[in-house]
């Protein structure tokens, strides 16, 4: 037999081994899993349902001829997917385009709604969008918010997460203001960051 010396070849990514007096050549596993694979999230869908009741939490502030700001809030509780049983704590800007002193359409700007799931996790969503009366003599409004999910200002298992999607309420004038609203939109995956 002829006694030859093995030179060290490094290739990065493989490493020779021994298996029954035979050398082979074998990929290295990585002992983390890469930061890309990591985050990397599947988007899951987000869909519910919730009402409630809000208003006005201070006065109109007229910014033109026939047009008012006014700033909201509102609470509600309602069934969302990841979240099971949900309460609803949102504030926004509403500003009102008026005729013969009727609205008769709606910006929403700087939502911000902070979903609470049963048991305490937050899912935090900012919002935007508009609304019309659903006809000239209603007085149901029709509203189609934009979400995009604030994974910074969430917690528990939705720290992290991302996504968005689209609200249609339809609000009701009047004391208390009640609405219905319904949720349609993706999640990145519920915990995938823990």
């Amino acid at each position: 037999m002829i006694n030859r010396k093995l030179r060290s070849h490094r290739v990065p990514g493989f490493q020779i081994e021994s298996l029954e007096n035979r050398r082979l050549l074998s990929t290295l596993v990585p002992k983390t899993i890469p930061a890309e694979i990591h985050s990397a999230s599947q988007m899951l869908p987000l869909t519910g349902k919730f009402t409630g009741t809000g208003g006005p939490v201070g006065p109109p502030i007229p910014v033109a001829p026939n047009q008012v700001k006014l700033p909201v809030a509102f609470n509600g509780s309602g069934e969302i997917s990841h979240l099971g049983r949900t309460t609803i704590s949102a504030s926004q800007t509403d500003t009102f385009v008026l005729a013969n002193g009727f609205p008769v359409s709606e910006t929403v700007s700087d939502g911000v709604a902070t979903l609470t799931a049963a048991n305490g996790d937050v899912l935090t969503i900012n919002y935007h969008g508009t609304g019309s009366p659903i006809s000239p003599s209603s007085t149901l409004t029709k509203v189609t918010l934009f979400f995009s999910i604030d994974g910074n200002n969430s917690t528990g298992r939705f720290a992290g997460a991302t996504g968005s999607g689209v609200i249609q309420s339809t609000d009701v004038p009047g004391p208390n203001h009640p609405f219905i609203a319904q949720l349609e939109g993706t999640i990145s995956s519920v915990g995938s960051n823990h």
